[in-house]
């Protein structure tokens, strides 16, 4: 997505409103990578804030190329993306008499991934 002032929001940071890492890294405006992730508050920021918990670490992830960070790519950002969330159990299949024959189950996760064992 492209933000050509970073303030969608009225002012405020649209950093500060992306709430995952992935999501976090992905904005774009006209002068390149907008957002930083910062692993040590679990937060996303502008790009060079001085408010973030990483301002004097690297420890955040970044697609720009200004950026200190030491993640570069959306494969740094944090494990806790991979887990799962809003877990839904379900009778599935059915015989004529109405018994279920198995079950589903399905869930969220931040990133998407590649395969799945339940």
């Amino acid at each position: 997505m492209i933000d050509l002032n970073n303030t969608r929001t009225g002012g405020i940071s649209y950093c500060s409103t992306l709430t995952d890492c992935t999501s976090c890294i992905s904005v774009e405006s006209a002068l390149g990578w907008s957002c930083s992730w910062c692993n040590k508050d679990q937060q996303c920021h502008t790009l060079g804030s001085l408010v973030s918990a990483c301002t004097l670490s690297n420890d955040c992830v970044s697609l720009s190329s200004l950026s200190t960070c030491r993640g570069k790519s959306v494969e740094a950002c944090p494990a806790s993306e991979l887990l799962p969330e809003q877990v839904h159990i379900a009778f599935d299949g059915g015989r004529s008499n109405g018994w279920p024959t198995g079950m589903s189950v399905s869930w969220f996760t931040a990133r998407a991934i590649n395969g799945s064992r339940v």
